[in-house]
């Protein structure tokens, strides 16, 4: 298991050069702020929270389409919220450092976001029932995340070349992740499974890319 401490310290260490590296969690930002405005079309949801926020693209993205939404974003690295609120440029959004299961607001949120962040929760049965008693009632969640299988390539070489060496935690499957919001009381309206492919230079590049995202472990 990773510690949320190293968690924090791992991202903000990684905030200044994660936006040129992270094109794969851009895209996927932007498919988490079409589906909430296809899944939650009106009325407007008048608090938003971002789960997860990082530098802040989905936050951006999910003011664009709700102009007028008060909107909170939450992440436990602050390097990577100094960076998000660098990039917002003095728009009203309330910044919150702290870990997903501690999230107190006096707002209870009518959508909640959250896009390749998620997959950092243990357990993530606690993170979905702390972030279900922050929704309103009616109030919907649209995430995305990373489930096992990705860079599976990656996983296949260090099996190869370091069988002894062993990541310190595993993405959830897709059955964890369902019966984990299963047990939250959460219920499923909506899923698909995309897959990204990146073609990259080297597998030094990869590793380069992936500590410069704050991706390791």
């Amino acid at each position: 298991m990773i510690h949320t401490r190293s968690i924090a310290q791992r991202f903000s260490a990684a905030a200044p050069t994660y936006d040129r590296l992270a094109d794969i969690q851009r895209a996927v930002a932007a498919q988490v702020a079409d589906l909430a405005v296809r899944r939650c079309p009106a009325p407007k949801p008048p608090h938003i929270l971002d789960a997860g926020c990082g530098t802040g693209v989905l936050t951006r993205l999910v003011q664009a389409r709700y102009p007028g939404a008060t909107l909170t974003a939450l992440d436990i690295a602050p390097g990577m919220l100094a960076i998000a609120r660098r990039h917002a440029h003095g728009q009203p959004i309330t910044w919150v450092r702290a870990d997903f299961n501690d999230l107190k607001s006096m707002d209870r949120f009518g959508l909640i976001v959250s896009s390749a962040a998620l997959h950092w929760a243990q357990p993530l049965r606690a993170t979905f029932s702390a972030l279900v008693r922050n929704l309103a009632p009616g109030g919907r969640m649209v995430f995305a995340l990373m489930v096992a299988g990705t860079l599976r390539e990656l996983h296949a070489a260090r099996r190869r070349i370091a069988p002894g060496k062993t990541p310190g935690a595993d993405l959830p499957s897709l059955p964890i992740v369902r019966n984990a919001m299963r047990a939250a009381g959460m219920r499923l309206e909506y899923a698909a499974l995309a897959r990204h492919i990146a073609h990259l230079p080297s597998a030094e590049y990869l590793l380069r890319a992936l500590h410069g995202q704050g991706v390791t472990g």
